[in-house]
């Protein structure tokens, strides 16, 4: 938090100090107009021909401080973005929620486990770990939630991360150009769209005409200086109309190039900072030299190739000036010779473009996990283990630190736990925050354990579900349907298990049955997982089957006469009550 609070004082100093050379500059500025409008007045009024160095002196000054202007504009604004990058995260760490975008967008219905777990949406683990700024960032971030990966790619992403991590100045300071990129869903789809269409064309006669009419109208013009013959002119004329109509044959192509990439143009000039810190930056993991190798070709960078797309579109755009344009192109067909390069530079890189803002994404997600790992020092990377998942004092990573209760869990290969405990016991939470956990180890972030051991795995969870009123669905069949494919995705992949007091919507009975054999058949197929309960006598399968079924507890102690919830994991079976207690307390019965 301290350090947070340095550089927000430190960033609004600078912003504020900007702001107000920035003011200042401006009133320069006008200084540098009245100084050429007062050259103009004299010459006018007096004919006074020396008032010629007060304009010149005038617009030289005026130039100069309206680039000077620019430059400090963009500075404040960057200035701007780590006071805000600053301001949000002591937000978050005092424990206001919702400080970064929750990702709601993301949530998809029937996925394994995103709805049960709160990945998505209202305070969210997206929303904890969320720092990207670009549509296609918060994309990939949240396919990293929603997928798990293979063992390999998980060790290169903790690399990526351990390394990223202790680097929070340079981070946040990359982060800031990509908050300054101000992506939008509208940029994102012109982006797109630009990168889809490969451009127009020119023909191999318009090329070597383009080439071979200049060079005739100055052989005309040289030729009428030396002779002083009029047809010459004539001629020259003519070329000079034929120039414009080669121009004018294309200006609608040209017109329609120029403007699809104006949408996009201040979006990508923005990007430039961001490619040139990852291009230059030392980077020691895998993952992070290979994001830094799609943005280095073999004789150029991601960077000083969008720097040459501004300069070539920015030519293009003089088209629509008409003088200097009637001028250029009449005597040199100077825009067909720009939109030539300007095609050539489209078929070069218009496809590397997507590669290269797919790099920044990336790194933008491990930023993401790195931010979460600096954040929170006392979490720990997980080891890779084959036979085992084991988590010491794990907690869960979304309630505030002060909140936070720990326990530890361990699996041997395979094996369920049979969860008990009353309402308000701590199951519920218990159960997410295993599968929080095992959502962040499978990304290749810290876990808020100690320490940890796991082998990724396919989590598969029933715990949240609503009737479908639009389907004709009742819970009860829609929890069914959720019991059906977490069993079928069981038999294909290597999968944690976590189920919460399942068929709710029968009699006690049917339940206890209906879980007493789903339970046999989690063993039969030698699953891991865990599933919390009210009914104790589904517990009597550990002493059938022990050296798979286990049984723990949350208990609740009577202090006072109030009820005391300790949340501490336990071995055994719950033997504590609490529902009888709170009907005589609040008066329901005697």
């Amino acid at each position: 938090m301290n350090s947070y609070k340095k550089l927000y004082d430190h960033f609004l100093l600078l912003q504020r100090a900007t702001q107000k050379k920035v003011r200042q500059l401006g009133y320069l500025r006008l200084l540098a107009a009245l100084l050429v409008v007062l050259g103009v007045y004299i010459i006018i009024k007096y004919g006074h021909n020396g008032a010629w160095i007060s304009i010149l002196l005038g617009l030289i000054a005026f130039v100069y401080l309206v680039k000077k202007q620019k430059a400090l504009t963009s500075l404040e604004r960057y200035y701007g973005a780590r006071v805000i990058i600053c301001a949000k995260e002591m937000r978050f760490l005092e424990g206001q929620k919702n400080v970064f975008d929750g990702g709601a967008s993301f949530l998809t219905e029937n996925h394994n486990y995103s709805l049960d777990l709160d990945i998505f949406g209202s305070n969210s683990l997206f929303g904890h770990l969320n720092r990207t700024h670009t549509i296609q960032g918060a994309k990939i971030l949240a396919q990293y939630l929603s997928n798990a990966s293979e063992m390999d790619v998980i060790k290169k992403r903790q690399l990526a991360v351990k390394e990223l991590t202790p680097q929070s100045e340079w981070r946040q300071h990359v982060e800031a150009y990509a908050q300054l990129v101000n992506d939008t869903s509208e940029n994102n789809r012109s982006i797109k769209s630009w990168i889809s269409l490969s451009g127009g064309s020119l023909s191999a006669v318009l090329r070597i005409a383009s080439f071979l009419f200049p060079i005739l109208l100055a052989a005309s013009i040289s030729a009428y200086i030396l002779s002083s013959n009029f047809i010459f002119i004539r001629i020259a004329i003519f070329i000079f109309l034929l120039q414009l109509s080669l121009v004018g044959f294309k200006l609608k192509e040209i017109l329609n190039e120029v403007g699809l990439f104006d949408k996009i143009k201040d979006t990508l000039h923005h990007y430039i900072p961001l490619f040139h810190e990852l291009e230059k930056h030392p980077f020691q993991a895998e993952v992070l030299k290979e994001l830094q190798s799609k943005l280095k070709g073999e004789n150029d960078l991601a960077s000083q190739n969008i720097e040459k797309l501004s300069v070539l579109v920015n030519n293009l755009s003089s088209i629509q000036n008409l003088v200097g344009a009637t001028i250029f192109n009449g005597l040199t067909c100077y825009h067909l010779h720009q939109y030539y390069t300007y095609l050539k530079w489209k078929k070069m890189h218009h496809t590397k473009l997507n590669t290269w803002l797919e790099a920044i994404a990336e790194w933008e997600t491990l930023h993401s996990l790195a931010q979460f790992s600096y954040n929170n020092p006392e979490f720990a990377f997980p080891e890779f283990d084959a036979d085992k998942i084991d988590f010491e004092n794990m907690a869960h990573p979304l309630l505030p630190a002060n909140r936070r209760i720990s326990n530890s869990i361990s699996y041997n290969k395979s094996g369920t736990i049979i969860l008990t405990g009353s309402n308000m016991s701590g199951k519920s939470t218990f159960l997410r925050t295993i599968g929080v956990n095992l959502v962040l180890a499978n990304c290749g972030s810290v876990v808020a354990s100690t320490s940890a051991k796991f082998q990724p795995r396919q989590i598969l969870v029933s715990m949240r579900l609503d009737d479908s009123l639009a389907d004709s669905q009742s819970y009860f069949f829609a929890e069914i349907n959720r019991i059906k494919m977490i069993v079928e995705k069981m038999n294909q992949q290597n999968s944690f298990i976590i189920l919460d007091e399942i068929l709710r919507g029968t009699n006690s009975d049917d339940k206890r049955n209906g879980t007493i054999e789903l339970l046999k058949k989690l063993k039969d197929q030698n699953a891991t997982g865990i599933i919390a309960t009210h009914d104790t006598e589904v517990c009597q399968l550990t002493y059938q089957y022990a050296d798979y079924f286990r049984n723990k507890c949350f208990e609740v102690e009577i202090k006072e006469n109030d009820l005391y919830f300790d949340y501490v994991l336990r071995d055994g079976i719950c033997q504590n009550k609490s529902a009888t207690f709170l009907m005589k307390k609040v008066g329901i019965i005697n």
